[in-house]
């Protein structure tokens, strides 16, 4: 990269392939070139506090997985009910 007058962040597309959102950002300072912050350590309490949280968004993903599945069934169970009845009048 060439060195120029003015910091740069290239702001990269969002990944939400593990369940969780993350963007890389890539900051580009005069004279210095790529800035690479260090990722603090986190502690035992922050993992466990961000398990529990992953756990709990699973958890509520999986009731609105089974409430679109029996929302589903019953339409379908509507729909079929209403040929059944339209093929039965003629």
């Amino acid at each position: 990269m060439r060195t120029s007058r003015r910091s740069v962040c290239v702001v990269h597309e969002a990944d939400k392939s593990s369940g969780e959102r993350e963007q890389r950002v890539d900051i580009y300072l005069n004279f210095i070139g790529k800035f690479d912050i260090p990722a603090p350590e986190p502690t035992p309490e922050e993992i466990a506090k961000e398990e529990k949280q992953r756990r709990k968004r699973e958890q509520r993903r999986e009731a609105q997985r089974r409430y679109a599945a029996k929302q589903k069934l019953k339409e379908d169970a509507v729909l079929k009910r209403d040929f059944m009845k339209g093929t039965n009048e003629h």
